[in-house]
């Protein structure tokens, strides 16, 4: 298994974050919410909105909104709120490792997205569905579906999800393991989110561009990036990036020998994803766990973080194959 943080393509979920006004705009729509009681169209753009900006901070709650937005658009015949329910709930199931159910509720949205005509909410779900065969290894349809989204995004000019795109594009050409390709997207892509001045994107664009200086053995540029994504999640508190961020740190360490120091900022990152359950991280982070204890001759340790590793990875991988 590659340690690899591939998982920040959650980027083309669209990254709605500006720096230090996240939790400020949560709130701000949830006293509109308390102070709007009517069931109409406004309330359940409403909840989607928070369910949106909440699902990297706190992925219960966001669910939580999300069907209550799927509710009340089923009941009042609103199907651009229904299409985006449904994306955010497969963003959900995305994120915590059910493939098959993500998949499910993507398709559902994307279908009524079509069949009103909703073009930037098509391009959404089709750069979401493209992540998705990603993880799946379905590389082929990853790179189709990607590039459908890219298509529709530069039509519409929608810079975020173009951004989103060539991020996501990026990622697959360092599965395909064209890593000079992988750095060339991740760049584009970042200079698209600091002209638009999008946290998230700015955030996960660093991540990836460290990873890919990790893989071509670089580890000053690597640790550089990664220093700066660590920063910025922090302050956006984006959580996902934030633990990601201290792995990815945790294995430059590994690899320089410095295994106290890895291990800290392994544990640090282990908390995190245990504390928003972000099952795919945890993956990574049980391995690595598992080798730094080994390192350090630890190896009842080493044995113990090595089978949850197992656990967790058996489990994801039947999730996956139930889609297939």
């Amino acid at each position: 298994m590659k340690r690899t943080i591939l998982l920040v393509i959650v980027t083309v979920i669209l990254g709605a974050y500006t720096i230090n006004g996240q939790n400020k705009s949560i709130d701000s729509l949830q006293e509109l919410l308390v102070n709007h009681p009517q069931n109409d169209t406004f309330k359940i753009n409403l909840l989607n909105n928070i369910a949106y900006k909440l699902y990297y901070i706190d992925g219960e709650k966001s669910l939580a909104y999300a069907k209550r937005a799927e509710k009340l658009a089923d009941s009042l015949n609103f199907d651009k709120g229904l299409a985006e329910s449904f994306r955010i709930i497969g963003i959900y199931y995305k994120v915590r490792g059910n493939y098959s159910i993500a998949l499910k509720h993507y398709m559902h949205s994307l279908k009524i997205s079509e069949n009103i005509g909703d073009k930037l909410a098509i391009a959404k779900v089709l750069g979401n569905i493209g992540i998705l065969y990603k993880e799946q290894d379905k590389l082929d349809k990853a790179f189709e579906y990607t590039r459908l989204s890219l298509k529709m995004n530069r039509e519409i000019n929608y810079r975020n999800g173009i951004g989103s795109n060539l991020t996501n594009l990026g990622l697959l050409y360092y599965k395909s393991g064209d890593y000079d390709s992988a750095l060339r997207f991740q760049l584009k892509a970042l200079k698209v989110y600091e002209s638009n001045h999008l946290s998230l994107g700015i955030a996960n664009s660093y991540l990836n561009i460290g990873e890919v200086y990790f893989a071509k053995g670089d580890y000053l540029k690597s640790y550089d990036y990664y220093k700066k994504a660590l920063v910025l999640a922090k302050n956006i508190d984006y959580y996902y990036g934030y633990s990601g961020a201290l792995l990815n740190i945790g294995a430059i360490s590994l690899k320089k020998h410095q295994y106290s120091e890895a291990l800290n900022y392994t544990l640090q990152s282990m908390e995190v994803a245990k504390q928003h359950n972000f099952l795919n991280l945890k993956i990574i982070i049980y391995k690595q766990l598992s080798d730094i204890y080994a390192k350090n001759n630890n190896y009842q340790k080493a044995y113990e973080s090595h089978v949850s590793y197992k656990v967790l990875n058996d489990s994801v991988f039947n999730m996956k194959n139930l889609s297939k």
